[in-house]
Formats: C-alpha cells, structure tokens, sequence
C-alpha cells in the first residue's frame, strides 16, 4: 500500500506545483497590455544568447557545487536547476528551490544539499551587494535629491536581510565550512560572471529599445536596481512586478519613458525568468523521486 501511496501522492504535488506555476505565467504574460517594440533579428538573436549565458552559468555553478559530494553531470544538473527554478516560483523567497534540489537526493544527502544551495545563493547574493554598493555610491546624490529617505532605507532592508539569513543558516554553516576553498572561489567566479551577464542583457535592451545614455552611465543604475529588488522578501512569482516597480523608481530621476521601463522589466522577465521555469515543469514531469526514497 505504502509503494502505492507514495507515487500517486508525487502525481498529485506534480499537478499541483505545474498547474500553478503555467497558470501564473499565463496570466502575467497575457496581462501585459504595453505593445512591444519591433527588435531587429540580430538584436534578438544577442538577447537570446545572452540569457542561454545566464542559466547556463547557473546550471555549471550547481554542477561545481554538486560535485563536491558526488559526480553529477552537466545535463542532470541542468534539468535540476530548472525544475527547482519551476518549484519555486510558487514559494517566498524561492525557498522551494531549496526543497525541490535535496529532494532529487538520497536522504543522507540532504542537508549538504541544502547546505551547498545556500552557498550558491549567497554567492550571487554577495555579488550583488558590492556591485549595488558601488551603484549607491555612484549615483547616491542624484537619487537622495529624488528621495531623502532611500539612501538610509536601503541600508536598513540590507540589514534586516543579513540578519534574516543568519538566523535561518546558522545551523548549516558546518556545512558551509566543510565545503572546500577552492570550491567557493569557482562558485564566486562563476557568480560574478552571471551577474555581469544579465546585468549587460539588461542595459544592451534598454539601448536596442531607445535609451540615449552610455551603457558606463547605465549599468550602475541597473546594479542598485538589482540589489534593491534582491533585499524585499517576496514571491519569486511577483520578480517582473518588483523589479518593474523598483526600475520606475530608480530611473525616475534620469528621465527614461516608463514604457520603456517596463517593456525591459518584462522581457528580462520573460527570457530569465518565465521561459526557464516553463521548460523545467516538462524535467518535474519526467522527475521520478521513487528512487531517492528507497
């Protein structure tokens, strides 16, 4: 009975977690009432390419991490880095992907697992504050004669989320210390370049839609747009709305059309974030957690 059980129950949480997630997406794409730009082939080709960058990327640092406790090869982490993607798209904080990655391993396993998911994520987390630091320190009085409380505020949020995985993480830091050096720095490394992967993605569309400023005037704004997203807990559901809110706001100040804006906001959106998650509902199909629980 107890074998029987366990499948259908699986079934079931795969419907439940697909539905959902197709179902959100379809109604924040058909929701989306600004016309879109005619992009030239070769700009979407680039466009494209770029985001195959940024999620090839992510999947290499999941296999580096991976393999620091097991072989696992590059088209498995692959389906697992999307299909997690997928999971937690329905879930605070993306605090699925953490549930979804142990679950594709063994029960002893787990809890390295959901250390080295930690260490991915505060990996790109860590890139982002210095690049968002150095963003506020660049464009800080132009944005304090836009609003006098933001500059403090922003401080306070980053606090808050410092404290806030601190407390959730102190008891996996063992894990976080066993993990080797040079693992960390590769994971470091391909952060980085992640970073300035979509960070470049996100300026190259706003230039290829209209944008006259330089692309060294733009991508700080982008970096503080990026941390400032990063540091309001939310529904990774809800990223287009958040960061298409907190991109009016930054760029208020240096008078670029809000559908512009928010045309941007919404094929990163769509390219980084949606596409991704639509492919990996077809890898939770395929997803047989039988074998981890045997």
């Amino acid at each position: 009975m107890k074998s029987f059980r366990i499948p259908y129950g699986i079934s079931i949480l795969k419907f439940i977690i697909l539905s959902c997630a197709f179902y959100t997406l379809y109604i924040k794409i058909h929701n989306f009432q600004i016309p879109l730009p005619k992009i030239p082939l070769l700009e979407i080709l680039m466009i494209t390419f770029l985001s195959f960058c940024n999620w090839g990327l992510e999947v290499f640092k999941w296999q580096i991490l991976v393999r620091s406790i097991r072989y696992i090869s590059y088209s498995t982490a692959f389906s697992q880095s999307l299909a997690a993607h997928t999971t937690a798209i329905i879930t605070p904080n993306k605090i699925g992907e953490y549930g979804a990655k142990a679950s594709f391993f063994k029960k002893e396993l787990r809890k390295k697992i959901l250390s080295l998911t930690f260490i991915g994520n505060a990996s790109q987390m860590l890139i982002t504050c210095i690049f968002g630091c150095v963003g506020i320190a660049l464009f800080k009085f132009k944005i304090l004669n836009h609003s006098s409380v933001l500059f403090i505020s922003i401080f306070c949020v980053l606090g808050i989320t410092v404290l806030y995985y601190l407390q959730k993480t102190k008891n996996i830091f063992k894990y976080f210390y066993n993990t080797r050096l040079s693992t960390h720095v590769t994971v470091l490394i391909l952060s980085l370049l992640r970073y300035l992967v979509f960070s470049f993605q996100y300026v190259f569309l706003l230039k290829i839609i209209g944008i006259e400023q330089s692309y060294t005037s733009l991508l700080p704004i982008v970096w503080l747009l990026y941390f400032i997203s990063s540091c309001i807990p939310s529904f990774a559901l809800f990223d287009f709305a958040i960061k298409g809110s907190v991109a009016l706001f930054i760029f208020d100040p240096f008078n670029i059309s809000n559908e512009i804006i928010l045309i941007t906001a919404f094929l990163m959106w769509l390219l980084n974030f949606a596409i991704p998650a639509i492919i990996g509902g077809f890898f939770i199909t395929g997803f047989n957690l039988n074998q981890q629980l045997k």
